[in-house]
């Protein structure tokens, strides 16, 4: 039996990932004792809430059930398997948790970096499983979280 994924089930998803994001860049606001760290993870809660909403836009942009392409489940089941079981959260409860468990800033501003890299990889990880057309979805996804990890690195750096 093969599954389908679409554009549109790989758009909700993006979702679901920038609320969890979202969800962690503003539990650590409330956390943070530097101004700067707080702006900018405001900031980053924002962008969040942008991109959410480009990938709303995108989503209502596709003409329903025009991406799909089949593939076994065997095939699916180990590669999403992997990439789900090592994400470093799974849904907003665990974004909240681990703003608050991040011991300082720049522990935090680490979590971002590894969620923002998970992010990219899930999408990634749907090139091969998707249509042409699927793929230019995906890519536009992929392009909103590399701006982050880029913003979050620069930061990062001057910390050090």
């Amino acid at each position: 039996m093969a599954i389908y994924f679409s554009g549109e089930e790989i758009v909700e998803m993006g979702i679901k990932i920038e609320e969890m994001g979202q969800k962690f860049y503003e539990t650590y606001v409330n956390k943070a004792k530097d101004e700067k760290i707080k702006d900018l993870f405001k900031y980053l809660g924002e962008e969040e809430k942008r991109h959410k909403q480009i990938f709303q836009n995108i989503l209502d942009s596709i003409e329903k059930g025009e991406f799909y392409i089949s593939y076994s489940d065997e095939e699916v089941d180990r590669y999403f398997k992997a990439i789900i079981d090592t994400r470093i959260f799974s849904d907003e409860d665990s974004a909240i948790q681990l703003a608050k468990s991040a011991k300082d800033e720049m522990e935090a501003i680490n979590f971002a970096i590894s969620f923002e890299k998970d992010t990219i990889i899930f999408f990634y990880g749907f090139l091969d499983f998707v249509k042409e057309k699927t793929r230019d979805i995906v890519m536009r996804l992929v392009e909103e979280e590399k701006s982050h990890i880029k913003q979050l690195y620069e930061i990062k750096s001057k910390m050090e």
